[in-house]
């Protein structure tokens, strides 16, 4: 702890205010105030993913097993979660406040929270979402 060190400096993610941030194994996501997402691979050293978003993605996360990514989608605070190919799997509707962040908690489990509420949401196989 006395003799910290930078060990890598990554450039490129954005050109505004990182807002949030997620590292999970190799992976490291950065959402951004100019509504970029994207993802930097560690073991390539390169980008994997860059998503330009429709609105401020105030939180992202990551899956544990690097499948998808969610980031706070939309002005109505709803939560989208991309396949790593940017596709959008589904759309988690039920905040009512802007995010203040996310992460997964498994693989089929999103802990989600604002200033008004937290909510714990689970994916099915079937990819219909409930709220715990």
């Amino acid at each position: 702890m006395k003799n910290a060190r930078i060990i890598k400096t990554i450039g490129g993610f954005n050109k505004a205010k990182t807002l949030s941030v997620d590292f999970k194994k190799y992976l490291i996501l950065n959402a951004s105030e100019d509504r970029k997402v994207s993802i930097y691979n560690l073991k390539y050293d390169n980008f994997t993913v860059e998503n330009k978003v429709k609105f401020l993605p105030y939180a992202a996360g990551i899956s544990p097993n690097l499948k998808y990514y969610a980031i706070q989608y939309n002005e109505k605070n709803n939560i989208a979660i991309f396949d790593m190919n940017n596709k959008l799997i589904q759309t988690l509707k039920g905040h009512t406040m802007a995010l203040n962040g996310l992460k997964f908690i498994k693989n089929n489990e999103i802990i989600s929270f604002s200033p008004a509420e937290i909510i714990i949401w689970k994916l099915k196989e079937n990819k219909s979402i409930y709220q715990v």
